[in-house]
């Protein structure tokens, strides 16, 4: 659960910021992916998976640290 929503935001975020026009091609190219040359034939959506699937690094810290507190909060059983 927890790692599906951290997903969901990621991918959403890079979505928006990609449909809003912001440079993450260059970003990328500094991870070592050519995307220099941005082709008619690769729109948004794929671009922002690229940059979604790029950042997996970024997302594994939080996903560790906050999967016992959600799976302690989901099984919490009120009295």
């Amino acid at each position: 659960m927890t790692s599906i929503s951290l997903s969901l935001v990621s991918f959403a975020l890079s979505y928006a910021l990609v449909s809003s026009g912001v440079d993450l091609a260059g970003l990328l190219v500094r991870l070592g992916v050519d995307a220099s040359e941005r082709n008619e034939q690769v729109g948004d959506l794929v671009l922002a998976y690229a940059i979604h699937k790029a950042a997996s690094p970024i997302r594994f810290p939080p996903t560790v640290a906050l999967t016992p507190l959600v799976a302690r909060w989901l099984g919490k059983k009120e009295e």
